[in-house]
């Protein structure tokens, strides 16, 4: 299966959109029972929350070079762009333009780019500050969209229009798609989302409780998991050492 992802927007479109089934509420008539215990999700379900907003300041950029025919501009997420014309603005003379930009005009027309090799130049000389940049934009998105998610998970919730089993199955899909593949980031913040998310239930549906996971309803949903891990919302009591001894005694 394809490397999933555990980003802000990852945890909003498991719970926005991208799940099918049947309209939020809708219940399951007893034949049905494997589906009674595990309901689709609904179709085109509406995110509880907002999408994260940008992380503070990445909307800053800054200009490497600028020689008048182009201008390249990194972003704080590392990208790089390139914006033909400089950037410091002021009309030049008309002869002026006709002598140094007529060529560039009509290259551009033809559907080639003058300034092409050293455009290539510039990328391939910014790209391991761009990856560094980049590194660093993915690390703030990371940590904001795993601050976030408890947030998001209560939100989930506390959504009473859908029913508890259809919050209970958007619960599982966000902790399904938690990222186990990829670089360390993603493997961590993937192990960490999990974590979060089973800590979460464990505090607001634990065991016993009215709308808590089953024992079916935990058994079919690791049937039809992609997660390589169990999902084990309710880990099993630990056992006192005493308690152990005695047992052993008796046998």
């Amino acid at each position: 299966m394809p490397s999933r992802v555990i980003l802000a927007v990852l945890l909003v479109t498991a719970a926005s959109g991208s799940a099918r089934a049947q309209a939020p509420g809708q219940t399951f008539g007893p034949s049905n029972a494997e589906a009674a215990a595990v309901p689709p999700l609904p179709e085109n379900i509406p995110s509880p929350r907002p999408t994260l907003p940008p992380p503070e300041g990445t909307e800053q950029q800054a200009v490497v070079f600028d020689n008048g025919g182009f201008s390249a501009v990194i972003g704080e997420d590392g990208s790089i762009r390139f914006v033909d014309g400089s950037l410091g603005g002021g009309a030049m003379p008309l002869l002026a333009w006709l002598s140094f930009d007529a060529t560039d005009i009509v290259m551009r027309a033809a559907g080639e780019d003058p300034y092409l090799a050293e455009k290539l130049r510039i990328m391939d000389g910014t790209r391991e500050e761009r990856m560094a940049v980049r590194r660093q934009y993915d690390r703030v998105v990371m940590r904001r969209a795993l601050d976030d998610l408890p947030t998001y998970l209560d939100a989930v919730w506390r959504q009473t229009a859908w029913s508890p089993a259809v919050r209970r199955r958007i619960l599982f899909a966000l902790w399904d798609e938690a990222a186990e593949e990829g670089n360390a980031l993603l493997v961590a913040g993937g192990a960490e989302a999990r974590a979060t998310i089973e800590g979460f239930i464990a505090r607001t549906i634990p065991p016993g409780t009215r709308h808590a996971f089953t024992d079916r309803e935990v058994a079919e949903l690791n049937r039809i998991r992609t997660s390589r891990h169990t999902f084990a919302p309710y880990p099993a009591p630990e056992v006192k050492a005493p308690l152990v001894a005695a047992v052993l005694r008796a046998f």
